[in-house]
């Protein structure tokens, strides 16, 4: 869904590059200037517009949901804006972008690389309060706010290689059109040992503007904008349903040693190396470190423990009723250690109460507002949730 929704975009920002090669080049008109021109001009009743309002604006979608309750895809959790936060939308700005040619292109800038072996060193300096959880619990609830969708092969779906098998650049011939490698310095203190000089790196999918109009490329969130716990539970009904064991609200596992419950598994080629066997969960990213897939495993069998009680306290209550209540009590769960324990740990208490971010001891909260635009932004996606990498000693310990 995501790749498909891409496409529009990739036919949006070509005519955007058309009125800007047609109208604004060879005059006076800067690329940037003309890229914020090209955002004031909405689409209207041309075809693309029609299919930016159904993205965006279909009055029908909150038709049939069960309000008691978030939905799978983040729609329909203000009234008002049914879209704010939905799952594969485009991420919000907090400023206006600047690509190198006004709309698409990437802008020449340091080797990210040089940069990062520059500011950061590889020595290992534990935390002498904070546990390596803090760290996990970042990516954790990252992953459950921002997806970015990257290009993928258009016939088989598969991943985009920019690098060779020798850990070279590939070829002019054999290059992607959405790769951007990363050169690797012959001195690199890590890779040169191995040779390599290319790192792969792939361009993110475009997403079509929320506002409806021609200009810059902006980047997909393929899961939902709010702390729902989509890493745990998915960001679309299939997908929560295929997690689902469908009897007493319970989540899928199978009984692994000493009869302890562990996540389904699969064999998605992009889930897992190649050859691997690895577990199934509401994001794809489950498998990326070890630490991270324990996190997960321990939330679902907490959802599990939580929907066995309900069900002995509410034998009339049927799966779906289960289900819906436990994804509730976990939900609420995980925004409680995020806002009383995570944020505090991270920015301090005296900032978050001086920008009332603590939670009430009793009774309930008066602060929503249906005018605030939920959507993460690019800038929070990109340059602050990823900062839990620095986090991480070179050396992680398993005991």
């Amino acid at each position: 869904e995501a790749h498909l929704a891409s496409r529009n975009a990739e036919i949006l920002l070509k005519a955007s590059q058309y009125i800007m090669n047609k109208h604004c080049l060879g005059s006076r008109i800067s690329s940037i200037q003309c890229a914020h021109e090209l955002s004031k001009i909405k689409l209207d009743n041309t075809s693309m517009g029609k299919t930016c309002l159904s993205q965006y604006y279909n009055e029908t979608i909150c038709e049939g949901i069960n309000l008691n309750y978030r939905s799978a895809d983040g729609a329909c959790n203000n009234l008002k804006h049914a879209f704010w936060g939905k799952v594969n939308t485009a991420y919000k700005r907090l400023l206006f972008p600047v690509y190198k040619d006004g709309l698409n292109a990437i802008k020449e800038l340091p080797n990210s690389r040089e940069l990062s072996t520059s500011l950061v060193n590889d020595e290992n300096a534990p935390d002498s309060v904070k546990t390596i959880a803090m760290a996990f619990w970042t990516i954790f609830i990252g992953h459950d706010l921002s997806h970015t969708a990257v290009s993928s092969m258009l016939k088989t779906n598969k991943s985009v290689d920019c690098c060779n098998e020798n850990g070279a650049k590939q070829s002019p011939r054999y290059t992607h059109t959405s790769c951007a490698p990363i050169i690797i310095p012959k001195d690199d203190r890590f890779f040169s040992s191995l040779r390599r000089t290319c790192m792969n790196y792939v361009r993110s999918v475009p997403a079509i503007r929320t506002d409806c109009t021609f200009g810059p490329r902006e980047q997909l969130n393929q899961a939902t904008h709010y702390l729902d716990a989509s890493m745990i539970y998915g960001s679309s009904v299939k997908q929560t349903l295929s997690l689902r064991k469908k009897s007493r609200g319970q989540l899928l596992t199978y009984t692994g040693d000493e009869n302890m419950q562990y996540m389904p598994l699969t064999n998605n080629s992009n889930a897992c190396q190649s050859g691997a066997t690895c577990y199934k969960a509401g994001d794809i990213r489950v498998n990326a470190q070890p630490h991270l897939t324990a996190m997960h495993t321990l939330w679902v069998r907490e959802h599990n423990r939580i929907a066995s009680q309900l069900a002995l306290i509410n034998p009339h209550w049927d799966d779906e009723k289960i289900f819906q209540e436990t994804r509730k009590i976990t939900i609420a769960s995980i925004q409680h250690i995020t806002y009383n324990e995570w944020l505090p740990a991270l920015l301090g208490k005296k900032f978050t109460k001086k920008n009332d971010l603590e939670l009430l001891l009793k009774g309930y909260s008066n602060s929503y507002d249906k005018t605030i635009d939920p959507s993460v932004s690019n800038s929070f996606a990109t340059a602050i949730l990823p900062f839990a990498n620095s986090m991480f000693n070179e050396t992680l310990k398993f005991v």
